[in-house]
């Protein structure tokens, strides 16, 4: 009869690798890095102080009384859906400007302009834009706190002309929601690509005489 024993597994129990052993320290060695916070993935560069100092800068570059007291100077084109959208050009820009009413509440328009999570902005993107919009996401959200030790910025104080704005009787509340947003829109023709968008917004709420609104900067 042939002898079917294998020499290894003649060898005594002694002499065998100890890999349980080792896979027991190893695994004991590991647990302390579960107990390890792990910080959530951050997908901007600049630091949340930075963007806020980016919205911020571009809500005082525009002059909201400015556009009030000069759309007769811009050239209107009626809206299908009943806005009208001015445009103006200088020597180093085109601006444009819409105008219209919205029959819904300012809270409604808040949670369409200012939706919570990447799904409902998606879906907003979606409604306003159709077959244009591609995708898009929130990709950074600036916590409340943060934005709490900014100055006070009024959008829609008049220049007193040496660089600096009047603050009116009423101080509007400070940059809030501030947020990094991605959008893709889709090419308009063979030879060109698809058009792609970062930028950071916030909302200030628009408080005493400017009636119980908001204004929204993106940047």
């Amino acid at each position: 009869m042939p002898n079917l024993r294998s020499d290894h597994f003649d060898k005594p129990v002694g002499e065998m690798p100890d890999i349980q052993d080792d896979s027991t320290e190893g695994t004991a060695r590991s647990l302390p890095l579960l107990d390890e916070p792990h910080e959530p993935r951050r997908y901007v560069r600049l630091t949340d102080r930075r963007l806020i100092e980016v919205v911020a800068r571009e809500t005082k570059a525009i002059n909201w009384h400015l556009l009030r007291c000069s759309v007769a100077n811009w050239d209107k084109t009626p809206g299908d859906v009943g806005f009208a959208v001015y445009t103006k050009r200088t020597r180093d820009l085109r601006r444009v400007m819409a105008s219209g009413t919205i029959p819904c509440s300012v809270e409604e328009l808040r949670q369409v302009l200012r939706p919570a999570a990447s799904d409902a902005y998606t879906a907003t993107m979606r409604e306003l834009f159709g077959d244009d919009f591609v995708h898009g996401a929130i990709v950074h959200r600036i916590p409340e706190d943060t934005t709490a030790d900014t100055d006070d910025i009024d959008p829609t104080a008049e220049d007193d002309g040496r660089g600096c704005r009047r603050r009116g009787h009423h101080r509007l509340p400070k940059v809030s929601d501030v947020a990094v947003k991605t959008a893709m829109f889709a090419k308009r023709h063979t030879l060109t690509r698809n058009e792609q968008w970062c930028f950071v917004d916030c909302t200030q709420p628009l408080t005493g005489s400017h009636g119980d609104g908001f204004s929204m900067t993106m940047a």
